[in-house]
C-alpha cells in the first residue's frame, strides 16, 4: 500500500551559543518588564509560563545560534587520525596530480600509520564501550546505532489515495494505518 519511497532531507539542528550572548541587553530587556503586571492576575501555572516566555524571547533575540555539522567520521576516530587521513588524501591527491614520488611516499608512510592508528583508536573504542556497557549502556547502543544504515524517512508517502510529501503529514498515514489495524481496548 506504500508505493513511493525518496529520503527527507534532515532539517539542519543548530545550538545556542550562550558564551557570546548579549547579556546586558538581556538584563536591561528584563529589568524593563513590569513582572507585577505580567504576573499579578494569573494562576500560578500561568504566570511561570508567562515567565518562562519572556526568557526563551530573550535567550531568542541576544543568544546567537550556531549550525551542527554531522560528524562524518566514525566514534572511534579521533583528532589525531582525522589529522592524519587528511594529509594522507592531501599528499595523495598531489602525487595523483603530479606524480611526483616524494608525495607518494609521504603518502604511503601516512596511510601505514593511519592504520595502525585507526585498529589501535578502534580497540581502545570496543575495550571502552565493553567496560562501561553495565554503567553507560547508551554508549553501547549509540554503537550499534552509528553501525546500521542512517534510518531516513521518506519523501513521498502514499496510503490509500491519500499522499504526503512533509513530514508531518506522513506521520499522519502512518498513524491513520496503525489506527485502523489495531483494535481500541475497551475500559
Amino acid at each position: 500500500e506504500f508505493v513511493q519511497i525518496y529520503t527527507l532531507h534532515d532539517v539542519p539542528k543548530r545550538k545556542f551559543i550562550y558564551s557570546k550572548g548579549d547579556y546586558e541587553a538581556i538584563n536591561t530587556t528584563l529589568n524593563n518588564i513590569t513582572w507585577n503586571d505580567c504576573l499579578r492576575s494569573n494562576s500560578l501555572d500561568s504566570a511561570v509560563g508567562i515567565f518562562y516566555d519572556k526568557l526563551y524571547e530573550c535567550r531568542d533575540k541576544y543568544i546567537p545560534l550556531k549550525p551542527i555539522r554531522k560528524n562524518t567520521y566514525p566514534p572511534w576516530y579521533n583528532s589525531a587520525l582525522i589529522k592524519i587521513l587528511k594529509e594522507k588524501f592531501k599528499y595523495h591527491n598531489k602525487y595523483r596530480i603530479y606524480k611526483n614520488n616524494y608525495d607518494y611516499l609521504s603518502f604511503s608512510i601516512l596511510r601505514s600509520r593511519a592504520s595502525e592508528l585507526e585498529k589501535s583508536c578502534f580497540q581502545k573504542y570496543m575495550a571502552d564501550i565493553q567496560s562501561s556497557i553495565v554503567k553507560n549502556p547508551k554508549k553501547f547502543w549509540s554503537y550499534v546505532k552509528s553501525k546500521k544504515m542512517a534510518g531516513t524517512f521518506p519523501n513521498i508517502m502514499r496510503y490509500k489515495d491519500v499522499s504526503a510529501d512533509t513530514g508531518e503529514g506522513i506521520s499522519n498515514l502512518f498513524a491513520s494505518y496503525f489506527h485502523s489495524t489495531f483494535l481500541e481496548t475497551s475500559t
